[in-house]
């Protein structure tokens, strides 16, 4: 109406002509109208990425009680590194990504929780002065230990020979599943995770607060069992 009654004389009617064609012609622009993605350069970046690594594990043997493990030993220098050189620089490692449109394929990772329980209650203390024959074609040795144990397994204290003494005050036991009963050694079982769920490891750690010194002063130890599990 606005355009027949101005006759497109007056600058309005210009107006209102841009915009009936703009209402016409809109739904055709967006139909031919594209907004392709484009990758640009934006220089270098760096980020963290996930890294598997499955060691060549070899099986475990026992010989008199004692384990010999054919450990990897990539893995072997990678964990003795860390602990003996704590002071070491942190090597994280990087990925390289060129475009501002960094993307990699899902993968799957393990969650692990950890919960201690102070279980210091099993503690008993033992003195004993004996002698007996440790192996087999072997001298008699007068063994005299004191300090604490938990199903006749030496924790903490003091313990040796006569003429050599051993101070104890910090010692891990892992919770064996193996049968190895014909060895003669004693087997620790779980004490405060017996309806855990998709277990890990299960330990115990035994201390004496003070360190050797307070062992030697029979010191009342602390006894913890710790669980890892999957979560």
């Amino acid at each position: 109406m606005l355009l027949i009654r101005t006759r497109c004389r007056h600058v309005v009617s210009l107006a209102a002509l841009i915009t009936i064609l703009g209402l016409a012609f809109e739904p055709f622009f967006q139909q031919i109208v594209t907004y392709p993605d484009r990758t640009m350069i934006v220089g270098g970046g760096s980020t963290w990425a996930a890294s598997t690594f499955v060691p060549q594990s070899l099986p475990s043997t026992r010989r008199l009680g004692f384990d010999n493990n054919n450990r990897d030993p990539t893995t072997t220098l990678a964990i003795d590194t860390v602990l003996n050189t704590p002071e070491i620089a942190m090597r994280p490692s990087t990925a390289q990504c060129s475009t501002a449109n960094c993307t990699w394929p899902s993968y799957a990772t393990l969650g692990v929780g950890h919960t201690c329980q102070d279980v210091s209650y099993l503690l008993q203390y033992i003195c004993e002065n004996n002698t007996k024959l440790a192996l087999p074609q072997q001298a008699v040795s007068a063994v005299d230990p004191c300090g604490y144990k938990v199903n006749d397994t030496f924790v903490t204290g003091v313990e040796g020979n006569l003429g050599f003494r051993k101070v104890t005050s910090l010692s891990t036991l892992v919770v064996e599943t193996f049968d190895f009963e014909s060895s003669g050694n004693h087997f620790w079982n779980t004490t405060a995770f017996h309806n855990s769920t998709l277990p890990i490891l299960d330990f115990y750690i035994a201390y004496t607060p003070g360190g050797p010194e307070a062992a030697l002063r029979n010191q009342t130890p602390v006894l913890l069992e710790c669980l890892l599990t999957c979560k």
